[in-house]
């Protein structure tokens, strides 16, 4: 038991730094423990630790102290520089009794330090250059998309018109290339016939006449209906009149809704 009260009797000691000008930098042991504007307290554990006090065209103030149980108080005065507005004067001290010899100044342990870890190079890259990037729902750029990330967890998202956005959730550890894809979306399309053959395909549609003149293909495949919708890229259409059989080739973007003239030839529009 008496070991166990030792042990947890390691509390910390009051540090109290007065400096004679504003926002200046304390360090213990070369560690940035805060600003002293013009005061500073701290709680540190007992030790030997240096202090220094600095601040832009002043003469440093260094010096040691040994931290025990009894508060420390250090009056820190940087000479040099502009004039500063005087502070207000420390409490004076209550003499000590000669009976009681002087106490250890007293020393506190620095603040933690924080110190973040290291960023990690993410590298976006997408089958659509100018793709719009966002990272945990932020917008950050466009494809191709290079930028240093701490560790963690993040969403990615790639959106460009007429395309499925790609999303994809990762945990950033070390550096990483991210290849999307974007998935094209249908396109919607209107075939407009010359005006006697519109005429007969409504005809023949409306009495669902299976052996009708007009028959219309698309890709190879016969078309009963004017509109529908397709996947960007390369297609065929072709039509049949009786002994007339004429067929064209055309191409669709992405997100972009198209007519379809149909004469001697196919115009897009």
């Amino acid at each position: 038991l008496a070991f166990a009260s030792y042990t947890f009797a390691q509390v910390k000691v009051s540090l109290t730094i007065q400096a004679n000008v504003q926002n200046a930098q304390v360090y213990i042991d070369d560690n940035l423990a805060g600003y002293a504007s013009p005061n500073l307290s701290l709680l540190i554990f007992p030790g030997t630790y240096t202090i220094r006090v600095v601040k832009n065209g002043y003469q440093e103030y260094r010096t040691t102290i040994t931290a025990a149980a009894t508060p420390i108080t250090l009056f820190a005065t940087l000479s040099g520089g502009a004039p500063q507005t005087p502070s207000t004067p420390p409490a004076p001290s209550t003499p000590s009794s000669p009976s009681t010899p002087p106490s250890p100044p007293p020393y506190t342990l620095p603040l933690p330090i924080t110190i973040p870890e290291p960023g990690f190079q993410l590298s976006i890259d997408a089958n659509i250059d100018g793709a719009r990037v966002y990272i945990d729902n932020v917008y950050v750029g466009i494809t191709p998309y290079r930028v240093t990330q701490y560790r963690g967890g993040h969403v990615i998202r790639i959106s460009a018109p007429g395309y499925a956005d790609y999303v994809e959730s990762l945990y950033l550890y070390r550096s990483t290339v991210l290849n999307a894809y974007l998935s094209p979306l249908p396109v919607s399309y209107e075939i407009r016939l010359p005006d006697n053959l519109q005429l007969e395909w409504r005809t023949n549609n409306k009495y669902h006449d299976k052996f009708q003149a007009v028959q219309l293909y698309l890709d190879n495949k016969r078309l009963d209906s004017l509109r529908g919708e397709l996947l960007p890229g390369l297609h065929t259409i072709a039509i049949d009149y009786y002994n007339l059989h004429l067929e064209d080739s055309f191409d669709i973007k992405p997100g972009q809704p198209v007519i379809l003239q149909l004469g001697l030839g196919v115009k897009v529009y």
